[in-house]
Formats: structure tokens, sequence, C-alpha cells
């Protein structure tokens, strides 16, 4: 898997624990299944998983991907 500076995400990687929330939280407020945020987590690179811990996901990216504005969420280089 390449690493996010490769695929030129653009999103708030969040370093701390409060600016993000977890798989669960993301999944109630989308109303998707853990495994889609996760999933969403891994393609667009709203989350963040340090050394196998829990996926945490970035508020700020999370919300601009539900709110459909791709280019300053989820835009890459390629």
């Amino acid at each position: 898997m390449r690493s996010m500076v490769d695929r030129g995400w653009k999103t708030l990687v969040p370093s701390d624990r409060r600016e993000g929330f977890s798989l669960k939280k993301a999944a109630e407020i989308a109303a998707k299944s853990e495994s889609t945020i996760r999933t969403w987590c891994q393609r667009h690179g709203i989350g963040r998983r340090v050394a196998g811990g829990a996926w945490v996901v970035s508020r700020v990216a999370f919300r601009m991907l539900l709110d459909g504005d791709d280019a300053a969420c989820c835009s890459s280089s390629q």
C-alpha cells in the first residue's frame, strides 16, 4: 500500500485523538457500517491508524467527504 504522501492526499490526518473519532461514531453519523468507514479511511485518507491500533477518523476530512467536497478532502495529484 502506498503512503498518504505518495497518494497526494490533502486531508487533515489526526495526530491527536481529540481531532478525530472512532469508526463506530463515524458509522453512526454516516449511517454506514464500520467496514465501509474503514474502507473510506484507506481509500480517501480520512483517517489514521498508528502501529496497528484503532482507526481515528478525522472530523474535518470526514465532514468534507460527507458534504461531497472531494476537491478539498480527498484530491490526489495523480
